[in-house]
């Protein structure tokens, strides 16, 4: 059994619109318990978002039992799925979800290019010495 002092939170990020995967390990000896997802501050008064016993529109879980773990999949990601979850067996482990616009990653991507290429003609005096080294 977990000691709940023990328990700590996980932080995951997913992007608006798109598909993010959570992971739940439990101890070996709740192979055989329904396992569950819970959504809420506190584990004591969280809402069950879906079980092993029933499935959710959006809310696909997976129990593998040969490494003592399951994972939910939530697929069309919105602000309202951000917040803190519980996985559960008959333990919990606290996981909080941070729901970004997908807009941000293509923002990293473009500064990240940007950067790249200024430090580059900065060092190498021309671009096409750039290209030479890049590719």
């Amino acid at each position: 059994h977990l000691k709940w002092c023990c328990v700590t939170p996980h932080d995951v990020e997913g992007f608006l619109g798109q598909s993010v995967t959570l992971q739940c390990p439990y101890p070996d000896e709740h192979r055989p318990n329904t396992k569950f997802l819970c959504k809420g501050d506190k584990r004591t008064t969280c809402q069950t978002v879906v079980s092993s016993r029933e499935r959710k529109d959006r809310f696909r879980l997976q129990d593998t039992r040969s490494s003592s773990s399951f994972s939910v999949t939530i697929t069309g990601l919105t602000q309202t799925d951000a917040g803190a979850y519980w996985c559960g067996s008959d333990s919990h482990l606290r996981i909080i979800l941070y729901v970004v616009p997908g807009l941000l990653l293509i923002l990293v991507v473009v500064t990240s290019v940007i950067v790249y290429k200024y430090s580059c003609l900065r060092t190498q005096g021309t671009w096409n010495r750039c290209m030479s080294v890049y590719l």
